[in-house]
């Protein structure tokens, strides 16, 4: 088959960006993955210490292969994901609330890539890849309407008819290395857009899996399928079919570009916390095994005395019960060498900084446990301040891409329900602590009668953060403090604050 430039073309950008864009989407997810991919080796770091092998040398020790039982640093690193948390609280706190969605049809809801994800786990799942990766992709498509086989064409069918054969629109979740490619027209839509996808079919146990790269070019009004063999590159088939929206189905979560986003950061910093916790685990190791060093002719004097080979000897040599005759001039030289105990709290300070700092880019300075308390109340204002601001772009964000995903499913389905959602505007973010202190400054005051009830109500709201009240409870509360005397209030003050 011919070249085929649809096989093989990348957008500037995504070539600009997919190595990093790669590695941000594997710290995101964190495990052994990631771990593989940033951990990096001591320089001089021998063999044995990194992968858990043993490398000949000078044919004194053994041949190359796995120590009994020895894993190596490698596979000894673990790694505390602060960058893929820093992702899970901006979510938590943006669709941890209460997003409303009000004539949205309950199968939907319930079911809205029809792989079992909610509408609410579908944007965060969409929001977690445009966190990491800079930016994602919501794709809106349907199951293909039945063809009449006398005409080739699309078959009238009932609501139930629908229902039955589970003809409905469904989204899908396309992280940004899987749009390879893209073209804005001039109105800002969508001109085209090239997906692809790795697949692995296994539908006859009697056979081998196959392996296929499935590129997809959506147009407005037509997609066009290849499927290419993975090691040859050639494209084995190619078919096309109708795009019933009358538009390319998909819309960018987040803005397409070749240049830096902060996640990029956020990875980095996270790729030198994995490496520095390698690096104290493994001094704290050395600290409890210490490095025995050995006078070579000491190995050579057990050689000749025990008449064995010299790897046996350096085994001899290293043993606790073997009686060993040492020459008078190698007395006092074998030894043990560790790290400095006191030197070991070196890089411990070095994580936690560089945590603050991670914590910073990222607008959540506030979750930073161990500056809390130094802070000044301006310095905090100002994380709270930065923290709101930046929850608020980002809950507008996904709200304008859910809106714009509705629009294109009721052109792709009549019958699609309209509904429109309501995403938070509002992020409280202050630290409780900090506020009932305040509360408590507040209460010795003389306050007039409303600044005192405020204060009550200022309270309850307070309390409310810790014990969820519902809102209509919440009301009825704020009225019985409205129409309580101030003999009341008084005492239900002091009550409060005891």
């Amino acid at each position: 088959m011919p070249d085929n430039i649809l096989a093989t073309r990348k957008h500037d950008f995504y070539t600009a960006r997919n190595n990093q864009i790669e590695r941000n989407l594997a710290c995101f997810r964190g495990g052994q993955p990631y771990i593989d991919l940033r951990l990096t080796r001591f320089p001089c770091e021998p063999e044995a210490s990194w992968s858990g092998k043993a490398q000949a040398v000078n044919d004194k020790f053994w041949n190359i292969g796995q120590l009994d039982g020895i894993q190596g640093r490698k596979e000894r690193a673990f790694l505390i994901n602060y960058a893929g948390r820093i992702v899970t609280k901006y979510n938590q706190f943006i669709f941890g609330q209460d997003i409303h969605r009000a004539g949205i049809d309950e199968t939907f809801a319930d079911n809205a890539t029809r792989t079992g994800l909610s509408i609410n786990r579908t944007m965060r799942r969409l929001a977690g890849l445009a966190h990491a990766g800079g930016w994602a992709w919501l794709g809106v498509d349907r199951m293909a309407s039945a063809i009449d086989p006398a005409t080739g064409l699309p078959t009238q069918q009932s609501i139930a008819d629908k229902a039955r054969r589970g003809d409905r629109v469904f989204w899908s979740i396309w992280d940004a290395t899987q749009v390879i490619d893209w073209e804005f027209d001039n109105g800002g839509g969508l001109a085209w857009l090239i997906t692809e996808q790795q697949t692995y079919n296994s539908p006859n146990p009697r056979q081998a899996p196959i392996a296929e790269i499935v590129r997809t070019l959506w147009e407005p009004n037509e997609y066009t399928r290849l499927v290419i063999d993975p090691k040859s590159k050639e494209v084995k088939t190619e078919t096309s079919g109708p795009v019933p929206a009358g538009q390319v189905p998909f819309i960018p979560a987040g803005i397409p570009t070749n240049q830096p986003h902060w996640f990029d950061d956020a990875e980095r910093i996270q790729a030198s916390l994995l490496n520095l916790e390698s690096a104290h685990n493994e001094n704290l190791i050395q600290a409890v095994f210490p490095q025995l060093v050995i006078p070579e002719e000491l190995v050579q004097a057990v050689m000749e005395q025990a008449k064995v080979s010299y790897a046996d000897a350096a085994e001899l040599v290293r043993g606790l019960n073997y009686p060993i005759l040492e020459p008078a001039e190698s007395k006092g030289i074998t030894r043990y060498i560790m790290p400095n105990g006191q030197d070991l709290k070196a890089i411990p300070d070095e994580i936690l900084r560089r945590r603050r700092e991670l914590f910073d880019i990222a607008g959540i300075g506030m979750q930073n446990k161990e500056t809390r308390q130094a802070q000044s109340a301006e310095s905090k204002g100002w994380d709270f301040l930065d923290t709101e601001a930046t929850l608020r772009d980002f809950s507008q964000e996904w709200k304008e891409t859910e809106e714009k995903a509705i629009e294109i499913s009721r052109k792709i389905d009549s019958s699609f329900k309209d509904y429109t959602p309501v995403y938070p505007a509002e992020f409280d973010v202050s630290d409780v602590k900090s506020q009932m202190e305040s509360l408590m400054m507040l209460q010795n005051m003389d306050l007039p009668d409303a600044g005192a009830k405020e204060l009550l109500k200022a309270s309850v709201a307070l309390q409310s953060r810790i014990v969820k009240i519902d809102p209509e409870r919440l009301e009825e509360i704020y009225a019985e403090i409205d129409a309580q005397n101030l003999e009341a209030l008084a005492a239900a003050q002091a009550k409060t604050f005891m």
